[in-house]
């Protein structure tokens, strides 16, 4: 993140007058929760942004926080709040307001402190605390919108989307455009692909009325922040824009969530080159079943191989995984196919199978372009009505070493 902008700040914070927050403390403590994935690490070196931004819009009290990358803004419909922003330590306030037991709370910002009440159900006050007030001076401006004219999916098949694929988004900082994934719409189609160059995740929805929209991609951290806050029992849209140089979105939900990020620029791999055009070989089996079976075997896997040797046959997966020092196990699976070919053997890392098993429910198909040799193995399923998700991993040779 860039902070060649962004100067060491005061610790005296402006008069924000006498206005009261009145607000149920369940309110409080889930509109902290949501903010939570944008709030930087404790190591981070601007110390402005170790705080949450209290100001009162026309929509209700905002509470925003960021990173400068990722952006948070929740706002409460119907709490008010005094007309001058202010801002109070991230850390000190959400470690606090989880430790709360009570039914209401109010917050009266001051000059240099905020008095945090916390009151019974008889109205009470149980807890009094003052937390320290910052200066605003410095606090970084966050251009959030309505992400007006986006793409918009709704949150359950959103969260579905995210679960399927970020798993497989690179993990080496150093591939930029591989810490993120794609997302694109086309015709009746919505799609989010990632890889991190051994395997490849793809999710795709049919839609019912044709869209475009130009591909852009997702960081890691948004697709991690978006994992924690979007609610599969909202039946409400999430708005995803490209505004440059920002992403912006929007969350539908009783207490709405706008979130921006930096774009990321750079050129995706072309995802469709992977893709088997033809299989010699398909077999589907028992995606819990064979999970299982290839997690013993990666209990006892050569930790630096990690290889999983598969025999598969028409009927069967025989898995076998050598270790030197504590021996060998050997798995099977049941397997069906409408093809007719004979048993043959590769090998893949052991948890790039098992990652993709996990998250699939009932039966998983399994392709292979050839019957042996290389070939990639193409797994698929569909987890809901219109909806299909693909993945295909790269094999090892069979004395471990990768391709």
């Amino acid at each position: 993140m860039s902070a060649a902008h962004v100067m060491e700040f005061p610790t005296v914070a402006k008069k924000t007058g006498a206005a009261k927050i009145d607000m149920p403390l369940s309110q409080l403590q889930a509109a902290l929760g949501k903010i939570d994935p944008a709030v930087p690490p404790a190591s981070c070196h601007l110390p402005i942004l170790q705080n949450v931004r209290f100001e009162s819009l026309a929509a209700g009290l905002s509470l925003t926080v960021s990173d400068l990358d990722l952006s948070m803004r929740v706002t409460l419909p119907g709490v008010t709040g005094p007309h001058t922003p202010f801002l109070i330590s991230t850390e000190r306030l959400m470690s606090y307001a989880k430790l709360l037991r009570g039914d209401s709370v109010s917050l009266s910002p001051g000059d240099r402190r905020a008095t945090l009440k916390c009151n019974s159900t008889d109205g009470r006050v149980r807890t009094v605390t003052q937390l320290p007030l910052s200066a605003l001076a410095n606090y970084p401006a966050t251009p959030f919108s309505d992400a007006a004219g986006g793409l918009e999916i709704p949150q359950s098949v959103l969260l579905r989307m995210v679960d399927y694929v970020a798993f497989a988004i690179s993990k080496d900082g150093g591939k930029h455009v591989l810490d993120a994934a794609l997302l694109e719409a086309e015709g009746n189609k919505m799609r989010l692909v990632a890889t991190d160059g051994h395997r490849l995740a793809c999710y795709t929805v049919s839609v019912d009325q044709p869209t475009r929209f130009l591909p852009v991609l997702l960081p890691s951290a948004l697709l991690k922040a978006l994992g924690k806050v979007l609610d599969e029992t909202q039946d409400r849209n999430v708005v995803i824009a490209d505004e440059e140089p920002n992403l912006s979105l929007l969350i539908r939900q009783p207490m709405p969530l706008h979130m921006t990020h930096r774009k990321l620029t750079g050129q995706f791999p072309n995802y469709r080159a992977v893709m088997p055009a033809a299989f010699e070989a398909v077999v589907t089996v028992d995606a819990a079943e064979m999970m299982l079976s290839l997690q013993r075997c990666v209990a006892m896997i050569d930790r630096e191989t990690q290889c999983v040797v598969l025999t598969v046959s028409p009927t069967l997966i025989q898995m076998r995984a050598v270790d030197k020092s504590a021996g060998e196990t050997e798995e099977e699976a049941e397997a069906k196919s409408k093809d007719n070919f004979k048993p043959f053997r590769i090998a893949f890392k052991g948890s790039y199978m098992v990652e993709v098993l996990k998250r699939i429910e009932g039966t998983a198909t399994l392709g292979f372009g050839k019957a042996g040799g290389l070939s990639p193995m193409h797994v698929s399923s569909e987890p809901a009505t219109g909806e299909r998700f693909e993945y295909v991993v790269m094999p090892m040779n069979l004395d471990g070493k990768g391709r």
